[in-house]
């Protein structure tokens, strides 16, 4: 299993047991301003990221003892404030992960933690940002260059007319797979 193959299968379990009004996928990392305004359009939303990993083994297979993270980002909807959703939804990702080691060859998580992050307003908007970490020991098989593959991505950014310079959606498509050479008719 690879770092890409253990966040995908995070996102998948995550995904069975959040509300499908919940969008949940695989992010590169920590938060900045720019990519938290960014991301509030799609909220409710779980961003998973493996932050580090550290070598955990010396089974004479490389293990890392990984610290992954699952950013919660809601904002005010109908019906319920910001850090109310996120709290709730936080609760369910604790007890998912506490239930679950998410690979068949990954240890169960431990150091399950949650923090409060942030909760503001953000443009016109109220938003809240916690994370649920823990760290989790797994194996790592290293590919080689032909495994690989392509990976193509389309990211874009619509600020509908008139442009007043916020985002109204963004889209992000991610294809992983091997190029065919073979022609097509």
């Amino acid at each position: 299993m690879d770092l890409l193959d253990h966040r995908d299968a995070i996102v998948a379990q995550l995904q069975t047991v959040l509300p499908k009004t919940v969008t949940v996928y695989g992010f590169a990392g920590r938060f900045n301003l720019e990519e938290l305004e960014r991301h509030a359009v799609k909220a409710p939303c779980v961003l998973v990221s493996i932050l580090n990993g550290s070598e955990g083994s010396d089974r004479g297979e490389l293990y890392l003892n990984l610290t992954v993270a699952a950013y919660v980002l809601t904002k005010a909807m109908r019906g319920a404030l910001p850090a109310e959703s996120g709290l709730k939804l936080s609760t369910v990702i604790l007890q998912a992960v506490s239930a679950t080691d998410f690979s068949k060859q990954a240890q169960s998580p431990t150091g399950l933690r949650f923090d409060n992050l942030y909760s503001s307003a953000l443009g016109e908007d109220g938003v809240w940002l916690g994370a649920v970490g823990w760290r989790q020991l797994s194996p790592l098989q290293a590919e080689g260059a032909d495994a690989l593959g392509e990976f193509l991505t389309l990211h874009t950014d619509f600020d509908f007319p008139p442009a007043d310079g916020r985002l109204e959606a963004v889209d992000h498509l991610a294809v992983r797979g091997r190029a065919s050479t073979e022609p097509t008719s």
